[in-house]
């Protein structure tokens, strides 16, 4: 609260709270279905809009560098789409062989107006073992009469946008992202069939590892990048894709470009840390938040350079000293000031403390001592008051006006010296 006042209407947090116009907290799942038309969240306050923004951009360009330290391929011009996920190694035979959504995707993009956007998918970029014994899903790499399974490699790809009638009828709604007609591609295959892929055994089949929506509770995956079937048509949304696009002559296919890799702390590949930023874009609803408006309240000042504490920073209408946390040029402490106001920096002020306060108890100080030392000076006397014993603090000025700004300066600096002495 700001000094000398109390209540709530002073309180930063009301003052934030009102600033936003976020509605009262609800449930997080029912705000999640009520996007609309444009797919943007209901009722976006000023500073929530911010926020949001400053959170995607963050993460945006988090992934932006994954992909670039991974010699991946990147397209940041308008409307281009880029997938990355990040691969947490999981066993084929996780969830009795059926897998688990356990790694991320995030799809990045930027709009004609330059706006960056983000958007995050449950996936799965392993096959599983239910698949082990399909001969049309496994290969025979090291010829050991025993087929393997196989997955899509690390690395950087390009898709294209297609109609899969297959897919259609058994896992999805026919949308598939694959590599184009022609396009060859290696696959690592787990050669000792204990669930893992360390084995570093490579062979053909890449380029049929499509991307394509799982099923609930099994990812529905020989090798292709799954994604459950929740995120799936969002996916699909933010693509701006449809069976009509894959077969359309007189436009360019729908394009991703696609970059896969390992989670590793060690090379910073892993999952942008939600805890940072929390949810982002038009997930902000569903990412672990209990509610938006405690969120957009508790990260607002970190956000947007600690907006709670100019809410309720300190007023300097009547002068004095400052403290508060950082250094003396931290400028850490938020503070209130008006027109006509001057702000002297903090070693000064260490230095001319003792000026500085009886200038600023009494506005006409400075021409008070002007006046008296003029009147002394024209008496031939010394002014001694505050001096050591036996070195008097003699004080001559000869000014044609008060409003000399050397003398000024002179008489201030020697004001300072006596001062200083008593």
């Amino acid at each position: 609260m700001s000094r000398g006042e109390t209540g709530e209407s002073r309180d930063g947090r009301k003052l934030l709270r009102d600033f936003i116009k976020m509605p009262p907290p609800v449930d997080v799942r029912e705000v999640s279905r009520r996007r609309d038309a444009d797919g943007d969240l209901p009722e976006p306050g000023p500073l929530k809009s911010q926020i949001v923004q400053l959170a995607a951009d963050a993460e945006y360009d988090y992934y932006k560098a994954m992909v670039q330290r991974n010699n991946g391929i990147f397209e940041a011009e308008a409307g281009k789409k880029n997938l990355v996920s990040v691969r947490h190694e999981t066993s084929t035979y996780a969830n009795d062989g059926k897998g688990v959504y356990d790694d991320t995707a995030v799809l990045l993009w930027v709009d004609d107006g330059g706006t960056k956007h983000v958007s995050r998918y449950r996936v799965n970029t392993d096959p599983t073992a239910k698949y082990l014994n399909d001969k049309y899903a496994t290969e025979d790499v090291n010829n050991d009469t025993l087929r393997e399974l196989g997955r899509l490699p690390a690395g950087s790809y390009y898709l294209e946008h297609r109609w899969d009638r297959k897919k259609n009828s058994t896992v999805g709604d026919g949308n598939v992202f694959g590599m184009p007609a022609g396009a060859e591609a290696q696959a690592e295959y787990d050669t000792d069939r204990d669930g893992f892929f360390y084995e570093n055994s490579w062979g053909k089949g890449g380029e049929s590892m499509f991307w394509h929506s799982g099923r609930t509770g099994d990812v529905a995956s020989a090798g292709c990048q799954t994604m459950h079937p929740d995120d799936w048509a969002r996916f699909v949304e933010d693509m701006d894709a449809s069976a009509v696009d894959a077969y359309n002559p007189f436009t360019d296919p729908i394009s991703l470009r696609y970059t896969l890799v390992n989670e590793d702390p060690s090379k910073g590949n892993v999952p942008y840390p939600r805890t940072a930023a929390g949810p982002v874009s038009s997930d902000l609803y569903s990412g672990g938040a209990s509610n938006v408006q405690g969120w957009i309240l508790n990260r607002a000042a970190e956000s947007l350079g600690r907006l709670g504490e100019i809410f309720t920073g300190n007023r300097f209408a009547a002068g004095g000293d400052v403290k508060g946390p950082g250094s003396s040029i931290g400028d850490k402490i938020p503070a209130y000031l008006s027109d006509g106001e001057f702000v002297m920096n903090a070693r000064s002020t260490t230095v001319n403390r003792p000026f500085l306060q009886a200038l600023n108890a009494d506005p006409f100080f400075l021409q008070k001592m002007l006046e008296q030392r003029s009147a002394q000076s024209s008496r031939g006397q010394e002014y001694t008051h505050g001096a050591p014993s036996g070195q008097p603090g003699t004080v001559n000025i000869s000014m044609s006006s008060q409003d000399d700004v050397v003398a000024r300066l002179k008489v201030l600096a020697q004001q300072w010296e006596l001062m200083h002495a008593s």
